[in-house]
């Protein structure tokens, strides 16, 4: 056979004497096994259409954010061209000579410098984040808040749900309710007969007054 075990053309004999057109007719034949499984026909990795740098915000939407700002030379061309260096360059890729299993490489890919913008594009992320997060909770004590003294005021008394009610959701009833809650746990005093209290109604009259007054910014 003049193939091996895989298909492809063997190699002559080492220290046999091959006539000319025997020669000839070996390198025929291994001419058209190679055209045969020559990988010409296959798409070049280099080839294939890139596909375009996308975010899921603008430019303008990250500046308003207050993201870190990155060099205006990096964008999609440059990102692109940095990636090409590093896939055959050591200079601008160290990690060509490293696997990942290796400290250094590690120690390499954190000192890119578009390495050292995303980390700070990520931290400025999570510190939005936490903000975000603190006042989602605060939000839902709130709520949280709201709904446990619209159970109570069903049984307070009229004056009592005509004064609060309709200034329940202000910052500044918030902040009072959370003292007479306070209080009545400490008192052993139910939140209702509480608020019953001539001092706690007079700070309610004064509260409500404000808001109807100077509207939402003294509820502020």
């Amino acid at each position: 056979s003049d193939v091996d075990d895989f298909g492809w053309p063997k190699a002559p004999i080492e220290g046999g004497e091959v006539s000319e057109e025997v020669a000839l007719e070996i390198e025929r034949k291994r001419q058209d096994i190679i055209d045969t499984r020559s990988p010409s026909s296959f798409p070049k990795p280099f080839d294939k259409q890139s596909v375009p740098l996308k975010s899921h915000m603008t430019q303008e939407e990250y500046d308003e954010l207050d993201y870190p700002k990155v060099p205006e030379e990096w964008n999609e061309e440059w990102m692109r061209e940095q990636i090409e260096k590093e896939r055959v360059d050591p200079r601008e890729n160290p990690n060509l000579l490293f696997d990942e299993c290796h400290q250094e490489f590690w120690f390499n890919a954190s000192r890119k410098p578009y390495a050292k913008a995303i980390l700070r594009s990520e931290q400025h992320w999570v510190g939005r984040r936490n903000v975000w997060l603190k006042q989602y909770e605060s939000i839902e004590k709130g709520n949280q808040l709201r709904e446990a003294v619209a159970e109570e005021l069903e049984d307070c008394s009229m004056e009592v749900k005509r004064l609060v009610t309709p200034i329940l959701h202000h910052k500044i009833t918030e902040i009072a309710l959370k003292t007479y809650i306070r209080e009545a746990e400490e008192t052993q005093i139910p939140l209702p007969q509480l608020l019953q209290d001539p001092v706690k109604l007079k700070e309610l009259r004064g509260i409500r007054q404000k808001i109807d007054v100077g509207g939402d910014k003294a509820a502020a």
